[in-house]
């Protein structure tokens, strides 16, 4: 099988920026290739998306997600 994902050099441990349909300590090979400048910007580790989770005023985001017109809960 082969796949293509984006990933983060970090602390000596390539980092997926997406799940990747492998098991735990399954052997692969990689070939490392580094984006070109003009390519879009690199994928998010995982401390900044945690970092950018939402931190703003909670019951407005829940009256925001209740609401019919936004769909947020698929109601």
């Amino acid at each position: 099988m082969t796949l293509i994902i984006d990933a983060i050099y970090e602390n000596g441990v390539f980092v997926p920026a997406e799940p990747v349909p492998l098991s735990d300590r399954s052997t692969v090979r990689l070939s490392v290739e580094t984006p070109d400048a003009d390519a879009p910007e690199r994928p998010l580790t995982v401390q900044e998306r945690a970092d950018r989770r939402f931190e703003g005023d909670e019951p407005l985001a829940r009256a925001i997600a209740d609401e019919s017109e936004f769909r947020l809960w698929g109601h």
